[in-house]
């Protein structure tokens, strides 16, 4: 029977966020379904129109989920029965945009957000935006571990270690991104004291995002 040992190896990375990622939430119900679909599309426009005057182009702006569906409202009856009545169309849509990390352009792009007359739910966060070669070190990493583990088994039982018969690895979409701030009641309680070159003073500096991801090999020994 062949002999093995199974090392499961870590790999560990921590790097610099270099990407400002902002979510808007949009959400609201209107009579017509037309009324719903025309509404969506003049949050978009509002948006698009808010980043231009930042700085950005309206091009960043991207929809990342949309929908429409019938909504009924709760309500109850003469004898105290509760029912549901339809009343109306309800919209949801998540918009997105990115760009290089620079509190500069953060602080207009909010200051124009807390401007607006629609009142989206939005919230930042930090990311890479080249995540594949960062990916490729973190699980080049977790195989650099496994392998010192099994040399250090090998030594301290007395055997050699051979060839590597099998490498087990789930990979798992990793998301290389800080957690979300939720920055709306703060800009809007900014909103009646905008700066006079149209920004926020913003002073972030994010955390360095810290990733691990695990591979298990199994080595031959004699």
């Amino acid at each position: 029977m062949e002999r093995t040992i199974r090392v499961t190896g870590t790999g560990r990375i921590s790097v610099k966020p270099n990407t400002t990622i902002i979510n808007l939430n949009f959400d609201n119900v209107l009579p017509t379904y037309d009324a719903a679909l025309k509404s969506s599309a003049e949050d978009v426009a509002i948006v698009k129109d808010a980043l231009v005057r930042a700085g950005l182009s309206r091009d960043s702006l991207k929809t990342i989920n949309f929908d429409i569906n019938t909504h009924y409202e709760s309500y109850r009856d003469e004898k105290g029965n509760y029912k549901s009545r339809f009343d109306g169309y309800q919209y949801r849509q998540s918009l997105r945009f990115k760009f290089p990390i620079d509190n500069k352009t953060l602080g207009k792009v909010l200051y124009q957000l807390g401007q607006l007359d629609v009142n989206p739910e939005f919230s930042i966060y930090y990311s890479i935006e080249d995540t594949e070669s960062i990916k490729n070190e973190l699980l080049g990493n977790a195989i650099a571990d496994a392998k010192k583990k099994a040399e250090v088994i090998a030594n301290a039982s007395g055997v050699v270690l051979e060839e590597i018969l099998e490498i087990n690895y789930n990979w798992i979409d990793v998301e290389f991104r800080t957690r979300p701030y939720s920055l709306h009641d703060k800009v809007m309680m900014c909103k009646s004291t905008p700066d006079v070159n149209g920004a926020y003073d913003i002073d972030i500096e994010p955390n360095d995002i810290d990733k691990t991801d695990n591979v298990t090999i199994i080595f031959k020994i004699k």
